[in-house]
């Protein structure tokens, strides 16, 4: 009996290693580092800039960013509404907001001042 405990703990432990050995082969994922652009340029004309000197495709950016007590927020996903909403659909989902949270005002009053400086801007 107490052979073949220690020849199924030996089992174990080889198996162990072959898995874990396995595992260290795998080859990590590449990531791409060394082109840093930042997320929050103001304006996305340097992004535009960016991919034009290295002959990428522009793509249009339909996200609104906005910094509300050192966190980033999509002006549009906190009003609930699809990226690239119009000015109109934006007020009024602020409006339905605020009297659903009114303690939140501050902070969606925040998300609705991106979105129409932004919308405004173009």
């Amino acid at each position: 009996m107490k052979w073949f405990l220690l020849l199924n703990l030996i089992v174990v432990i080889l198996l162990f290693i072959l898995i874990r050995r396995s595992k260290s082969n795998s080859e990590p994922s590449k990531l791409n580092f060394n082109k840093k652009t930042p997320i929050d340029s103001g304006s996305f004309d340097f992004i535009f800039k960016s991919k034009q000197e290295n002959n990428d495709s522009y793509e249009k950016v339909l996200n609104i960013l906005f910094q509300y007590n050192g966190e980033t927020w999509d002006a549009y996903e906190v009003l609930g509404l699809p990226a690239g909403s119009h000015i109109d659909a934006a007020q009024k989902a602020y409006e339905v907001a605020v009297l659903k949270q009114p303690e939140s005002k501050a902070f969606l009053k925040a998300a609705l001042d991106a979105v129409v400086q932004t919308k405004s801007s173009k």
